[in-house]
């Protein structure tokens, strides 16, 4: 509803704004909202220790395949496999499985084993050196590679 002031209008449908006919509409849109973004937090380099709770568990990435995950405070160390696409709390996590129990450290042993041996394979056929022995037999011309049915 518009009340009327001599040549001034004004908006009784809240505190929008006033319309006057020389000036046109002026303040009669919504107001804008602010955007709160909240900060990403970096994920943590340093760990509790499920043995002594201690905040001292650190991951050192050693080798290719190997990160050694070692508590400061009591020193309970193991190694674990580490992926390409891991970050320090996705070994953090399997050396928390070990030390409470839920993996075996064998089981761990022999996946670093296998990654490692895969990897060494995955190389020598980047660089064509398979030996005889291991290539793959060659069809001849006029065999198809999946007999029919």
């Amino acid at each position: 509803m518009l009340r009327s002031r001599g040549s001034v209008y004004s908006v009784c449908k809240g505190n929008l704004g006033a319309w006057s006919p020389s000036l046109g509409a002026v303040g009669l849109g919504r107001k804008r909202r602010k955007i709160i973004r909240r900060p990403v937090r970096a994920p943590p380099k340093v760990f509790y220790c499920p043995s002594c709770g201690a905040h001292a568990v650190t991951v050192v990435h050693s080798e290719r395949y190997r990160a050694r995950v070692a508590c400061g405070n009591c020193g309970l160390t193991h190694e674990v496999p580490w992926l390409a696409g891991y970050m320090p709390v996705d070994a953090y996590s399997t050396w928390y499985d070990i030390v409470t129990g839920r993996v075996s450290p064998d089981a761990v042993k022999a996946k670093i084993e296998r990654l490692e041996a895969v990897a060494s394979l995955a190389e020598s056929v980047a660089e064509g050196s398979l030996s005889e022995s291991e290539e793959a037999p060659a069809t001849e011309a006029g065999e198809e590679e999946y007999p029919e049915k």
